[in-house]
């Protein structure tokens, strides 16, 4: 079994879906956290609440969170790490890491 078809696996048991997440952001993306992440509040061009979150190091934009319409925009390139990772259906506990980590509301998800 790969590492993928084994991290879909653990996915599937409800009590661990948030840990393989966790172990895969943290390998790949390890300032992306509440920690180390970059955390900046703005407002958009048409005065929507958007919180960035980029690396401190890089200056890699690893995501926004539009905060009223409680939408999560990964970096495409990030998001098609996990989506390698994770599978399509895996991708609904990165919500779940995000809102437990940066204690945020979100609902949906995409690029």
């Amino acid at each position: 079994m790969n590492l993928q078809e084994n991290i879909r696996r653990i996915l599937k048991e409800e009590t661990q879906g948030v840990t393989p997440v966790a172990i895969i952001i943290n390998t790949l993306y390890p300032n992306f956290n509440k920690e180390n992440a970059s955390i900046k509040y703005v407002k958009s061009k048409f005065n929507r609440d958007v919180i960035t979150y980029d690396d401190p190091e890089t200056g890699y934009p690893f995501c926004s969170y539009w905060v009223d319409e409680r939408d999560l925009s990964l970096n495409e390139e990030l998001f098609e790490t996990l989506v390698n990772y994770l599978g399509e259906e895996g991708m609904l506990y990165v919500i779940e890491w995000f809102n437990n980590e940066f204690n945020q509301q979100a609902k949906y998800l995409g690029i």
